[in-house]
C-alpha cells in the first residue's frame, strides 16, 4: 500500500537550479514530548533556486509494493538561507552564499504504521521529470529492537582522505540495506560550514546525503558548527533539530531538545558557553533548567522509556593534557552532572577530542559505584560515558593517543563509529567499529536488570525532614497568622496609595497599563519551571527600565517586550501599544501560597498585586466568564466587574479565570480603543488572576486573525504547533487538564479542522489527571440559540472525541444566557454556556423550554468551578449582583483504586466460592463411589 502523492502547483520556476540536492532525514515531532501524529519523519532538501511549488512527494509502502495517491501532506515548507543578508552588517566576515531548503513532513495521516513501518520515497521534479530517488527510510517503534549509529568530527573535504573510510562504510550500509533507527552526530562537521564563501558547508550537504538520505540525522552542535557571528545560522537552517522556540531569547538560540528512539530517551544539549567560560548573558542556568525539567519527565516515563543516553560534543572525562576542557569540564559541567547522577542516566556519548574512548562510570572526578563482570556493567550510579570523535577530519593531528587516566576503560585513534543496540528494556549493547576493517575492537552491555533507576517519592530521608518540616510550621503558625493579618491591612493601604506618577521616554508617555497574568509553560506538557506565571501589560511608549519586584525580595528586570504597532493594517488604523511580559519561575515562588508584586518604572509604583502559584495536585477553584464588555453604557456588566474587583481587592484565593470568549465587543473598534479601554478596566481582576482565554467570534477582528488578543494575551500556546490562530493549547492545575480549542476555521470560514482534532486526540491520549475539562467559545450542543444545528454538524467529530476519552465538563458561551444540559448518556460529558456576564449588545430572546436543557437563566452571573479531589467536582452558577448560586451540580466518581480493590475482592470471592464448589462436588462424587463400592462388597 502506498501512499502518498504531494503536488504543490504554486507557480512555475526555471528548471535550472532545481536539481535537490544535500537529501536527509530527521525525527520529527512525533518522538518528542509534543508527539505530534503529523510530523513524524521530516525529508529535507536544497536547491540553488527557489524552485516555488515544483516538487513532488512519492512515497511507496514497502510492504505490499502499492502505490496510492493522495491529495495532501501534512506539511511543505521552503525557507531561504540567504548568508550574504545575515552577514551584510558584520564588519570583517562578508559571504556571497544563498540555498532554499525545502521541508515535507510525513504525518500518520499519511503513512500507516500499523501496516508497514518501511517506505521507499522519490523526489520528483515536475518542471523536468527529473527523480531524485528511490530512497528509503524506516519508523523506529518501541516494540522493536532498535539500533542506532554514533559518530562525530567528521568532514568531507577530502584533501587527506581521512573521513573517506567512514563514508564508504556508511554507504555500504545504505547499499546493504542496514536498518538503523538514527544518526546520533556528536557534533563538528565540515570543518568549518561557512569556510571558503559557505562552499565547504554546501558541499557537506551534498556529500554525506549517501546516507542521510537513508537514516534520520540527529545532530548535536559542535564549536566548529557556531559560524563566524556564533549564531549557528548554517548548521541550525539546514540541521534544524526538534528545538522548541518557547526557549529562546536575545542572547540564546536554544540548543536543546529531546525525543525517544523505541526504548531510548536521547537528551542533547550544547553548553559550549560554559565549557569556553564566555557565558556572559549567564545562560547556562537555563539550560540547567531545561535538562531537569526534562529528566523529570523522563523519569516518570521511564516505565515505557527505561532509557536515557544524553548526548553533546562536549565530554565531561577526556585525557588531553593540554586542553583547558578536559582537565576543567568536570567542574564547569558540574551541575549537569548532578542531575544525571539524581535521574540516572545510563550513558553519555559526546566528541570533540579526535578519539574512540570509554570512560568508567564516574563522578565529580573520581570513580562512582557500579559492578563489571567481563564486558558486562551493571549497578551503575553514573552514566557510562564514550567518546566518539573519530570519524574522520583533516582538522588537527591524526592518530593521536592520549595518556592514561584513572577514569579511562579504552581507547583507539583509528577511524570509527559506535553502534548502539538495544535488546530489551534490561540490556544495552554498545560496540564501536574501526571502518578501514569493519572490526569490533570494543564492546559492552549495561545490564539494568537490577533497576537503580527509580527514584522514590517516599524516601525515608524526605519523610522525616517533611516531618521536621511539619512540626516547625506548627509552632510558627501561630506568629504567622497574626502576620499575616497585619500583612492585609498594609498591603490594602499600600494598594489605596499607589504613586501613578508619569515618566517620559524617548518622547513617548510610558504609563503603563493593563495589568494581566495568565498561566505559563510550568502548567502544559513542557513543564517549564521558570515559566509559571506570565505578567503582561501595557504601555504607550517603551517603558524600557520596567521591572517587576515580589514582596519577597526578588527583583526582575528582563522580560519580552512585543511592540503592538498596526500602522497601515485595515483593522486599526493608528493603534500603537507596546506589550510587556514577565516570565516568573518556580524558585521565586511559593507552591499554594499568595505572593504579592508591583511593577516599577523609574519612580512610579503600579501595585501591589497577588501571585497564586496554584499546584499539580491540589484542590482548585476558577471563576467562568463570557460574552463581557467594558463599555457601560447599559451597565450590564457592573456587578460582574464589581465582585472581581472586590474579590482581587480581599485576596480572595482564585487559581484563574477562564473567559469564553467575545470581550469588549468589539475590540477593534475606534481604532482599537476599545480593545485598550477592556484592557484597562480588567485589571482590577487580571492583575491578580490568570487570565485564560478561549477566542470567540467578536474577537476575530475584520482580519479574521485574531491580531489583537494574540498580542495581548499570553497563552501557553506551544510554538511548534504553529497555530496562528489560538486554536488549541492545555494545560494542568490541581487534579484536572484544561482544553481549549477554537474552531472558527470550521464554523465561520469553512476549513477542515483535522490539524486541531490530531491534536487534541493525541492531548487526551496523554492526560493523566483524573479530571477532563474543555472549554471554547462554541457549544457542541444548544437550543432556541441561531446557527445551533450549525455549531453541532461542524463539531461532530470533536463531540465522539470528548465521549471517547470520556471528558467531564464542556464550557462554553457564544448566546447571552446560562444553559446547563442534560447528559446524553451516562458516559458522556456535561455541556454548560456560561455567556451572560453582561455586555451591551442587542441579543435575540434565545430563552426556551426543552427536555434537553436541565436549567437556564438569562440573569447577570458567572460560573464557579471548584475540584475538591479526584472525585468530587462542584460547578455553580451565580449572579453577579449578590454573589447568590441559582445553579448547582456536583460531578461525582467513584475512585478508580476502589473500584479496582471492589473487583479484586469480588474476583477472589468468586474463585473461593468456585473453588469450594468443585471441593463440594469432589467429595460428593467420591462419596458415591464409596457408596457404590461399599454395597457391590456387601452383595
Amino acid at each position: 500500500m502506498i501512499f502518498i502523492v504531494l503536488t504543490l502547483l504554486l507557480g512555475g520556476t526555471q528548471s535550472q537550479g532545481c536539481q535537490p540536492y544535500g537529501i536527509r532525514l530527521f525525527l520529527g515531532h512525533y518522538f518528542s514530548y509534543l508527539r505530534n501524529t503529523q510530523d513524524v519523519i521530516r525529508i529535507v532538501f536544497n536547491t540553488e533556486k527557489e524552485c516555488k511549488g515544483q516538487f513532488v512527494l512519492e512515497l511507496m509502502d514497502n510492504k505490499t509494493g502499492n502505490q496510492v495517491m493522495t491529495s495532501q501532506i501534512t506539511y511543505y515548507d521552503t525557507q531561504l538561507l540567504n548568508m550574504t543578508q545575515i552577514y551584510e552588517k558584520n564588519e570583517t566576515t562578508h559571504y556571497k552564499y544563498e540555498t532554499f531548503i525545502h521541508t515535507f513532513k510525513v504525518g500518520l495521516n499519511n503513512i500507516d504504521i500499523k501496516v508497514s513501518t518501511s517506505y521507499n520515497y522519490t523526489i520528483v521534479s515536475k518542471q523536468n521529470s527529473i527523480l531524485s530517488g528511490p530512497y528509503k527510510f524506516d519508523i523506529p517503534l518501541a516494540q522493536n529492537e532498535q539500533k542506532l549509529l554514533v559518530f562525530g568530527d567528521m568532514d568531507s573535504n577530502w584533501v587527506q582522505n581521512y573521513s573517506k573510510d567512514t563514508f564508504n562504510w556508511l554507504e555500504n550500509q545504505v547499499n546493504s540495506d542496514k536498518r538503523y533507527d538514527s544518526i546520533i552526530f556528536t557534533g563538528d562537521m565540515a570543518y568549518d560550514l561557512e569556510t571558503n564563501n559557505c562552499q565547504q558547508g554546501d558541499n557537506w550537504l551534498r556529500n554525506l546525503s549517501v546516507f542521510t538520505n537513508r537514516y534520520p540525522f540527529m545532530a548535536a552542535p559542535g564549536n566548529h558548527d557556531t559560524g563566524k557571528n556564533t549564531f549557528y545560522d548554517f548548521f541550525r537552517a539546514n540541521f534544524g533539530a526538534l528545538f522548541l522556540t518557547e526557549y529562546n531569547t536575545q542572547s540564546y538560540l536554544n540548543d536543546f531538545f529531546s525525543f525517544d528512539v523505541g526504548m531510548v530517551h536521547f537528551i542533547q544539549y550544547n553548553p559550549i558557553k560554559v565549557v569556553y567560560q564566555n557565558d556572559i548573558d549567564n545562560v547556562t542556568p537555563l539550560i540547567v533548567e531545561q535538562m531537569r525539567n526534562d529528566l523529570i519527565h523522563a523519569n516518570y516515563n521511564r516505565d515505557k522509556v527505561p532509557w536515557i543516553i544524553v548526548y553533546t560534543h562536549y565530554p565531561i572525562y577526556c585525557s588531553n593534557p593540554q586542553s583547558d576542557q578536559c582537565l576543567n569540564n568536570f567542574k564547569y559541567l558540574s551541575e549537569f552532572e548532578d542531575l544525571f547522577v539524581k535521574y540516572k542516566v545510563d550513558m553519555y556519548l559526546s566528541g570533540h577530542v579526535h578519539t574512540y574512548q570509554r570512560n568508567k562510570p564516574y563522578y565529580k572526578n573520581n570513580i562512582a559505584m557500579y559492578k563489571q563482570q567481563g564486558n558486562i556493567i551493571s549497578e551503575y550510579q553514573y552514566p557510562v560515558s564514550i567518546i566518539e570523535g573519530v570519524a574522520g577530519t583533516d582538522f588537527g593531528k591524526q592518530n593521536e593517543t592520549f595518556p592514561e587516566a584513572a577514569f579511562m576503560e579504552i581507547q583507539n585513534p583509528n577511524h570509527g563509529v559506535g553502534i548502539i543496540t538495544v535488546k530489551n528494556s534490561t540490556h544495552l549493547y554498545y560496540e564501536h567499529i574501526t571502518v578501514a576493517d569493519n572490526k569490533v575492537i570494543d564492546a559492552i552491555w549495561l545490564d539494568r536488570s537490577i533497576d537503580t533507576t527509580k527514584i522514590s517519592n517516599h524516601d525515608g530521608f524526605e519523610i522525616a525532614m517533611w516531618v521536621i518540616f511539619s512540626v516547625l510550621l506548627v509552632i510558627t503558625g501561630v506568629s504567622i497568622y497574626y502576620k499575616s493579618n497585619q500583612g492585609k491591612k498594609s498591603k490594602k493601604k499600600l494598594l489605596d496609595e499607589t504613586i501613578t506618577m508619569v515618566v517620559k521616554i524617548e518622547g513617548r508617555i510610558c504609563n503603563p497599563y493593563g495589568f494581566r497574568q495568565s498561566l505559563g509553560h510550568y502548567y502544559s506538557i513542557l513543564n517549564y519551571q521558570s515559566d509559571v506565571i506570565r505578567i503582561t501589560f501595557n504601555s504607550e511608549g517603551p517603558c524600557k527600565s520596567a521591572f517587576i519586584v515580589l514582596l519577597d525580595n526578588y527583583t526582575f528586570y528582563e522580560y519580552e517586550t512585543n511592540v503592538i504597532q498596526t500602522t497601515g493594517m485595515s483593522f486599526c488604523n493608528t493603534y500603537h501599544s507596546f506589550s510587556h511580559t514577565f516570565q516568573i519561575g518556580t524558585k521565586y515562588l511559593r507552591q499554594n501560597n499568595q505572593s504579592n508584586y508591583y511593577v516599577q518604572e523609574g519612580k512610579s509604583i503600579y501595585g501591589p498585586f497577588m501571585i497564586q502559584y496554584a499546584g499539580l495536585w491540589n484542590p482548585s477553584r476558577f471563576l467562568v466568564l463570557g460574552n463581557m464588555d467594558s463599555q457601560w453604557k447599559l451597565n450590564n456588566s457592573q456587578h460582574t466587574f464589581d465582585f472581581l474587583e472586590n474579590s482581587a481587592k480581599i485576596y480572595e484565593q482564585l487559581d484563574g479565570i477562564i473567559y469564553l470568549g467575545s470581550m469588549g465587543f468589539n475590540l477593534e473598534d475606534e481604532n482599537c480603543l476599545q480593545g485598550d479601554y477592556f484592557l484597562k478596566n480588567i485589571s482590577t481582576f487580571t492583575s491578580h488572576y490568570p487570565f485564560m482565554i478561549a477566542p470567540g467570534n467578536y474577537d476575530a477582528g475584520q482580519s479574521k486573525k485574531f491580531v489583537f488578543i494574540k498580542q495581548q494575551f499570553k497563552m501557553p500556546i506551544i510554538s511548534d504547533y504553529k497555530l496562528d490562530l489560538l486554536e488549541f493549547y492545555s494545560f494542568d492545575v490541581g487534579f484536572a487538564h484544561f482544553i481549549q480549542f477554537n474552531p472558527f476555521q470550521q464554523i465561520v470560514l469553512d476549513i477542515q479542522g483535522q490539524k486541531i482534532l490530531d491534536l487534541i486526540d493525541e492531548d487526551l491520549r496523554r492526560n493523566q489527571k483524573p479530571w477532563i475539562i474543555v472549554f471554547t467559545h462554541y457549544p457542541l450542543q444548544c437550543f432556541g440559540i441561531s446557527q445551533c444545528q450549525l455549531f453541532t454538524n461542524k463539531l461532530q467529530e470533536l463531540i465522539t472525541l470528548f465521549n471517547k476519552y470520556q471528558v467531564d465538563l464542556v464550557l462554553s458561551s457564544y448566546a447571552n444566557i446560562y444553559q446547563r444540559y442534560m447528559q446524553s448518556n451516562l458516559n458522556s460529558f456535561i455541556q454548560v454556556i456560561e455567556g451572560i456576564s453582561g455586555n451591551d449588545m442587542n441579543w435575540d430572546n434565545v430563552y426556551l423550554n426543552s427536555s434537553e436543557i436541565a436549567f437556564q437563566s438569562q440573569e447577570i452571573g458567572f460560573g464557579e468551578l471548584k475540584i475538591q479531589n479526584e472525585t468530587h467536582l462542584l460547578y455553580q452558577h451565580k449572579l453577579s449582583k449578590n454573589n447568590q448560586s441559582i445553579d448547582e451540580f456536583w460531578i461525582i466518581k467513584q475512585n478508580r483504586e476502589e473500584i479496582s480493590h471492589f473487583f479484586r475482592v469480588t474476583l477472589i470471592l468468586i474463585m473461593i466460592t468456585f473453588i469450594s464448589q468443585l471441593f463440594v462436588i469432589y467429595r460428593c462424587v467420591r462419596r458415591e463411589k464409596l457408596q457404590r463400592k461399599f454395597q457391590m462388597v456387601s452383595e
